[in-house]
């Protein structure tokens, strides 16, 4: 086959290679693809594309969706910094101390101190909106630790035993059966008799 009718036959053909390179959407794969085409019709390899060197790599496509790049870094879950409320007076003039009053009803577990605290504040301050901050204010001034994650065990008190109503977190109440657990039940009679007893 002399030069011309081989460089007739290699021009009818460019059609077919052209859209056979266009299937593909990377660059990368795109030279590869034109450089297997082109060497397979007899063209030199280092005549197909002088300029470019050749791709070391085939690169999948990558749909551009408009979002930033992952780099496989998670954010770390951010937590909530609980502040003392400084203006909370927990010792108000002619009322019970949150002090005296936590001492009387001698709560012995969280959801019991959680109602207690939430009690003293909103019936006996007469405060609104009471937020995490109120109630972990009340467990310094006892003193207590205050319990990690705070907000979502007042939300498990909530759902729990529905002493507490956390349907706002910003502004948590007393419901009417915590009510009667801080008014009625607290101190425990039987574990206040059982702790009196003495032991053998």
């Amino acid at each position: 086959m002399n030069q011309d009718n081989r460089l007739n036959e290699m021009l009818a053909q460019m059609p077919e290679v052209a859209k056979a390179v266009n299937a593909f959407s990377s660059e990368a794969v795109q030279q590869r693809v034109l450089e297997a085409l082109l060497s397979s019709m007899g063209l030199p390899k280092s005549e197909i594309s002088p300029s470019r060197p050749p791709a070391t790599q085939l690169e999948p496509a990558v749909a551009n969706t408009g979002e930033p790049r992952s780099h496989g870094k998670k954010r770390a879950p951010s937590k909530t910094i609980l502040t003392i409320v400084k203006d909370l007076n927990l010792k108000p003039k002619g009322k019970e101390s949150l002090a005296e009053f936590y001492s009387k009803k001698a709560p012995a577990n969280n959801y019991e101190k959680f109602a207690v605290f939430v009690y003293y504040l909103q019936r006996i301050l007469e405060l609104a909106p009471i937020t995490c901050d109120h109630i972990h204010t009340c467990f310094k001034a006892v003193p207590l630790k205050t319990p990690s994650s705070l907000s979502q065990q007042l939300r498990n008190c909530a759902h729990k035993s529905g002493w507490i109503d956390t349907a706002n977190a910003e502004d948590v109440k007393i419901t009417t059966l915590g009510e009667n657990i801080v008014e009625h039940d607290l101190p425990d009679k039987k574990r206040s008799s059982n702790a009196a007893q003495p032991v053998n």
